[in-house]
C-alpha cells in the first residue's frame, strides 16, 4: 500500500480542513497520532479554528491500515500561514 497524499500542507490562519487522504488501494481506515486533528471519511480537520499564534506548524504521524493487516506509517507538516 502506497499512500498518494501530500506531506505537507498550508492552511491559512483560522482553517480547520487540511485535506483528503488517498492511497493506492481502497477500504483504508486512518488515524493520526495528534490530539488536535481529526479524520472522518478520509478527510483531515482541525477540531478547533487554528491559531498561528499559538502553534504554527504541526508535525504528524498517519497511520493507515488496510484490513487490519497491512499498515504503512506517513510523516506530514502541517503549516499555518498568514494570508
Amino acid at each position: 500500500m502506497i499512500i498518494t497524499s501530500p506531506d505537507v500542507y498550508y492552511l491559512s490562519n483560522g482553517e480547520v480542513s487540511i485535506g483528503t487522504l488517498t492511497a493506492d488501494v481502497e477500504s483504508v481506515t486512518w488515524s493520526i497520532s495528534g490530539d488536535e486533528i481529526q479524520i472522518v471519511d478520509s478527510v483531515m480537520s482541525f477540531i478547533e479554528a487554528t491559531d498561528n499564534t499559538v502553534k504554527s506548524q504541526y508535525n504528524e504521524i498517519i497511520t493507515a491500515t488496510k484490513d487490519g493487516e497491512t499498515t504503512v506509517q506517513f510523516p506530514i507538516a502541517i503549516n499555518i500561514i498568514i494570508i
